[in-house]
């Protein structure tokens, strides 16, 4: 290959930043730029002047990616056959960005130091909409959000999938300055999320918090332990008044919420997305359209007004929207990523980078195992945050490999 010129992987930086933390949510003078178009645009343009190759190359040369293009197909082939056909089309199209930044990935990332200012991104993603977030909403009352891009479970998803990054950041030896940015990060975001009164994102934080005290997957020592406990013991005596505990509380009365007994409760919908799915085996009912099918299944049905309801479910969402097809393919993805991480957690590599290494896949599979969990619960089957682990998963397989080849030279 060209020597590499950074100016490609730095767009890519300003794409993730662009993708996660969504300046143009806060600025809305950004919004007519249509930033994630533009950058994605710009990054695709410096990649194929600098590596002379197409981003499908990229995706054809490795099973990740294959599997990548081929649940990207199922939705394309679903169009035809969906019920909102000109909607789906524009999602379907506007997922290409996350399709393309997989494929940038898989080009740019090839060392552990790439990998940690990608992390790093994450992070100041994380941290601006956050903090951005708690400065310039409305007072707070009942469930904390911001704008209309995310809703509360929305951003509770998010920034729950990108704490254990800022936490790497904490307990690694990567400078004071990025120690302190991240100790910020990662207390304006665990405010973030217990302000939203999210319980599919409580839930996620909460497996990532045993995951990290109670399990040796994170590497954390004992006195980092307690100082993260005092940190969030901190911040609940600062910001408890304004929890809305009484929704968390409501997780110990599962048998009696309406999530399960009733008729438009979570446990009602995954039922129906079951059933889409079984019906639309082999394309769905359309990206994003399990809403629509939901609402004329009742209506047909005379279940009263015809009421639309996403999900609340990835896994549910991925199979009724894309059928069963679209569902293995998708699930192939989840588990050969968890794969990846635990494997290279544990991997042996004879390299300067190799603690730094096990260190990232660890804090990577923490933070996948927590947004796995919240996304159960969520309707976020499309979202930039599973592009953004499936790549990172790929981009580890490639470094391990390159690492491999350049310890047998030596």
């Amino acid at each position: 290959m060209n020597k590499r010129s950074p100016l490609s992987f730095y767009a890519l930086i300003m794409l993730t930043f662009i993708l996660l933390g969504r300046p143009q949510d806060f600025f809305l003078w950004l919004a007519p730029f249509r930033l994630a178009f533009l950058f994605t645009l710009i990054t695709l343009i410096t990649t194929v002047m600098e590596y002379r190759e197409s981003p499908w190359g990229v995706l054809l040369r490795s099973s990740e990616g294959k599997r990548y293009v081929f649940l990207y197909a199922v939705m394309v082939l679903g169009i035809p056959f969906s019920y909102y056909k000109s909607y789906v089309f524009y999602s379907v199209l506007e997922y290409s960005v996350i399709l393309l930044f997989f494929s940038f990935c898989l080009v740019q990332i090839d060392t552990v130091k790439k990998l940690k200012t990608m992390l790093f991104a994450a992070c100041c993603s994380a941290l601006f909409y956050s903090a951005s977030s708690l400065t310039m909403s409305e007072p707070i009352s009942d469930r904390f959000s911001y704008g209309s891009m995310y809703d509360p479970n929305d951003l509770a998803y998010m920034l729950v999938s990108m704490l254990p990054f800022s936490i790497y950041y904490v307990i690694e030896n990567n400078g004071l300055i990025k120690r302190i940015f991240a100790i910020a990060t990662l207390s304006v975001s665990l405010i973030t999320i217990l302000l939203t009164g999210s319980r599919g994102g409580f839930l996620g934080l909460m497996t990532i918090l045993m995951l990290l005290f109670f399990t040796n997957v994170s590497g954390i020592k004992r006195l980092q332990k307690i100082s993260l406990v005092i940190i969030a013991i901190a911040l609940f005596a600062t910001f408890g008044h304004s929890i809305n505990m009484e929704r968390y509380k409501a997780l110990t009365e599962i048998s009696s919420d309406y999530n399960v007994t009733d008729e438009e409760g979570r446990l009602s919908l995954w039922k129906k997305g079951i059933y889409l799915a079984i019906s639309h085996p082999f394309t769905g009912v359309g990206v994003y359209c399990m809403p629509i099918a939901i609402g004329e299944m009742r209506a047909a049905q005379g279940e009263g007004s015809a009421k639309w309801q996403t999900a609340h479910n990835s896994f549910v969402e991925i199979a009724a929207e894309t059928g069963l097809i679209g569902f293995f393919l998708f699930s192939s993805m989840v588990i050969g990523t968890f794969k990846k991480f635990s494997l290279y957690r544990k991997v042996q590599i004879t390299s300067p980078d190799a603690k730094e290494f096990q260190s990232i896949a660890s804090a990577l599979q923490v933070a996948f195992i927590g947004s796995l969990v919240a996304a159960f619960f969520l309707s976020q089957a499309y979202s930039i945050i599973f592009g953004l682990f499936f790549a990172l998963s790929a981009v580890m397989k490639n470094i391990a490999l390159i690492q491999s080849m350049q310890t047998e030279r030596e």
